[in-house]
C-alpha cells in the first residue's frame, strides 16, 4: 500500500472530502495528486495532516525493512565511528547516489560543516532523506541526518510524534539506542533556539526512560545538557568525566 492509498482509505474512514482533509496544510489539487499516486508528500505535510485528524503515527505507518547495510550505517552514525563509516561509504552496496548523498551529509553533521552545505544541498537533505510511511531505526537515524535542515518549529512537531510513537518501545528493542540518540540532538536544537522549557521537557523523557544497557550513556549525555542549561560548571565537568570515561565524549559536540 502506497502513502496515497493509506491517506486515501484514512479519509474515506473520517467521512470528509480531499478539500477538508488537506485544508489550511497543501491545495486540494496537490492533495488529489497524492491520493493517486501522481506525486509523493513530503514528511512534515503528512505529519501536518494527521495531526489535524489525530490519526496515530504508528496506526498510519506501515512497517518496512531495513537492508543489513543501512542498520550498520545507522549504528556507526550515532555511536560517531567514523572509520567505520568510512569504510562502509566504500562498500559497493552504497554506490548509488541516495546513499552517496547521505554520506556527505553525514560527513558534514559529524564535522560541524553543515553551513559550508550548498543551498541545493540542503534543500534536497529537507525534503528527500527522511523516509515517509515508516517508523523504525531507519526512520530515526534519517531524522537525525535532516534535523539540522528544519526549523525549531517543524523538529518540534516531528518529534512529538516520535514521543507519541515511543510509548510502545521496549528498553530492549533495537530502537532504543536510535530513539535517544534523536533526543539528544533535539536537546541540542532547542539549546540553540533558546526553547530551554522544552529542552527541560526531553531531559526529563530521557531520565524516567526504563534502564537499559544501552540507555545509561544517554542519560548522562541529557544530564550533561541539563548542566550547560543551568550554567552548572561543577556538574558539567563531572558528567562529563563519566561520559569520557565510558568512550563516549565524541557524542558531546
Amino acid at each position: 500500500m502506497t502513502i496515497g492509498e493509506q491517506l486515501k482509505r484514512e479519509r474515506l474512514l473520517l467521512g470528509i472530502t480531499q478539500k477538508q482533509m488537506c485544508a489550511g496544510i497543501i491545495t486540494d489539487a496537490t492533495y488529489s495528486r497524492v491520493e493517486r499516486n501522481k506525486i509523493e508528500i513530503n514528511i512534515i505535510n503528512l505529519i501536518r495532516i494527521l495531526n489535524k485528524w489525530q490519526i496515530l503515527f504508528n496506526d498510519f505507518f506501515s512497517p518496512f525493512d531495513i537492508s543489513p547495510i543501512n542498520q550498520e550505517i545507522g549504528y556507526a552514525f550515532i555511536n560517531r565511528d567514523i572509520p567505520k563509516l568510512e569504510a562502509l561509504s566504500k562498500d559497493g552496496r552504497v554506490q548509488d547516489e541516495s546513499h552517496q548523498f547521505e554520506f556527505r551529509l553525514i560527513k558534514a553533521i559529524l564535522n560541524d560543516k553543515i553551513a559550508d552545505l550548498s543551498a541545493d544541498m540542503k534543500q534536497k537533505a529537507r525534503w528527500q532523506i527522511l523516509p515517509v510511511g515508516e517508523f523504525n531505526t531507519n526512520f530515526l537515524f534519517k531524522l537525525q541526518l535532516v534535523m539540522p535542515f528544519y526549523s525549531f518549529e517543524e523538529s518540534k512537531l516531528l518529534i512529538s510524534y516520535v514521543l507519541d510513537s515511543s510509548k510502545e518501545i521496549d528498553v530492549t528493542d533495537k530502537s532504543t539506542s536510535f530513539l535517544l540518540s534523536v533526543l539528544v540532538a533535539y536537546i541540542k536544537q532547542c539549546i540553540q533556539s533558546n526553547q530551554m522549557d522544552e529542552a527541560r521537557k526531553i531531559i526529563d523523557f530521557i531520565q524516567n526512560f526504563p534502564n537499559g544497557s544501552s540507555v545509561y550513556v544517554y542519560k548522562a549525555l541529557a544530564l550533561y545538557n541539563l548542566a550547560d542549561i543551568e550554567k552548572d560548571e561543577k556538574r558539567k565537568v563531572k558528567t562529563k568525566n563519566l561520559i569520557d570515561l565510558v568512550g563516549y565524549s565524541k557524542c558531546l559536540n
